[in-house]
């Protein structure tokens, strides 16, 4: 097998011979090939993701009537070039989730669903049952590959700019059908014990349905994620034009709000009053890939990034989904509408599959459960902006060196905060809204 350069590519280990062939059987649909080229590395320079390394991946080959083929493949490995990077992932076991996922609990998603008249008629490959996700080649310890969906026709939206009302709806629509999925596997699969218990996915599959990030135990890397993003929330109060150091209430709110934010902690719990289903856990505009018509409308979504999948009611992710990709104004105007559009698609779905969605979590009680998640819409957005608004360049620069990567993830965010604050007009305005949104919601009028 003729391979790319060899040199310093301290991926190339990572795929052998042979599995580079599954992969491209699983792709073609033969094994009849000549193997020609491979190569594998990084897809950007850029600081893509904050969980692994993202690589892009190439295969030449010849098929047996003569016709070459040039593959492109995506794949997310554990961080290589970070020691600091990579002992964070290793220790919250975020790629073990991910891996899981692919491998094991996907198939388990797909068993009991019926094939849509796309897949039965050929279309996406005529493989593709969950059409909310990409698909997988290949999910090892240290590597999963993935379809390519740059080359499928597939973007990103804007990282910062906030999603309008057509990308909302497809998502949410795509969402439903995604948490129904738990529903459909649980309600057809063989009861657990004689007095009929239904089997809850959580007790399959406990090895990848921990929290990685919201937790309680000191010294965990994900505590001490949380510890490091409330320092330098506290350290933007000050700054904040409505709430401010000079507002009368200052120091009372200086003082309640770590443990408003530590609420995180409950909010990701299964529920035991509401109906559990998988979630993605960590659903803004980064790990959505969305395909658009000739009018530049989206008609289709995939949802990636699956490390951080937790076992939450659906209005979990709805509010933590809508919270983080939209501006208040507008969501507060369309809200009643967003959550009648999910909750068409969650049900339809059910239905499709002779489910009563009545019984299993009607209306009323989606209606009632996202007005209690709606604060951890409110927490999770003054949490997360902290992140997902630094720019790409201000983020290379700090994880380009272990101490400040090390310092900005699991110690003190607060002098990358003020920085940002005061010099990203953009990062400013949206963490300005989200923080005053927590604040007069869950602490001034709690």
């Amino acid at each position: 097998m003729a391979t790319g350069e060899k040199g310093n590519n301290v991926y190339e280990e990572l795929i052998s011979e042979e599995e580079w062939r599954d992969i491209i059987n699983k792709k073609v649909k033969t094994s009849k090939f000549d193997l020609k080229n491979v190569s594998i590395g990084p897809l950007s320079e850029d600081q893509v993701g904050f969980m692994g390394d993202h690589l892009k991946l190439t295969a030449s080959i010849r098929l047996q009537d003569g016709n070459q083929k040039k593959l492109q493949f995506f794949a997310k490995s554990k961080p290589m070039h970070n020691d600091a990077f990579r002992e964070y992932v290793d220790t919250i076991k975020a790629f073990e989730k991910e891996i899981g996922f692919f491998a094991n609990m996907l198939t388990d998603l797909n068993k009991y669903i019926i094939q849509s008249k796309e897949v039965l008629e050929g279309g996406d490959d005529g493989s593709d049952t969950c059409s909310w996700t990409c698909k997988c080649y290949l999910a090892k310890p240290d590597i999963v590959v993935l379809e390519d969906l740059f080359a499928a026709g597939y973007q990103h939206a804007a990282g910062r700019d906030p999603m309008d009302l057509d990308h909302c709806n497809l998502m949410l629509e795509t969402m439903g059908i995604f948490h129904a999925a738990s529903i459909i596997f649980e309600e057809k699969q063989p009861r657990t014990s004689a007095c009929g218990e239904v089997t809850q996915i959580i007790d399959i599959y406990k090895d990848i349905l921990f929290e990685t990030e919201w937790v309680t135990t000191e010294g965990h890397p994900g505590n001490k994620f949380m510890k490091a993003s409330i320092k330098g929330m506290v350290s933007m109060l000050e700054y904040l034009p409505n709430y401010g150091k000079n507002h009368e209430n200052f120091k009372m709110i200086r003082e309640k709000l770590p443990k408003t934010l530590e609420q995180m902690c409950e909010y990701v719990k299964p529920s035991t009053k509401y109906r559990n289903v998988i979630c993605h856990g960590d659903l803004w505009i980064n790990n959505v890939f969305f395909k658009y018509n000739n009018s530049k409308k989206p008609v289709k979504v995939k949802i990636v990034d699956f490390q951080l999948i937790r076992y939450n009611p659906p209005a979990s992710e709805v509010m933590w989904f809508l919270h983080l990709v939209t501006r208040k104004d507008f969501r507060d105007a369309n809200l009643d509408s967003f959550l009648t559009t999910y909750y068409k698609s969650f049900s339809t779905e059910l239905r499709r599959h002779h489910l009563d969605p009545e019984q299993l979590l009607s209306w009323s009680e989606f209606k009632e459960s996202c007005d209690y998640y709606r604060n951890a819409g409110r927490t999770a957005a003054a949490l997360y902006f902290q992140q997902c608004m630094v720019t790409g360049d201000y983020l290379k620069t700090v994880f380009s060196h272990p101490d400040s990567m090390t310092m900005f993830q699991i110690v003190d965010k607060s002098k990358y905060m003020i920085e940002c604050y005061n010099n990203d007009p953009v990062f400013r305005e949206r963490n300005t809204e989200v923080v005053e949104d927590l604040i007069e919601h869950c602490i001034l009028n709690k």
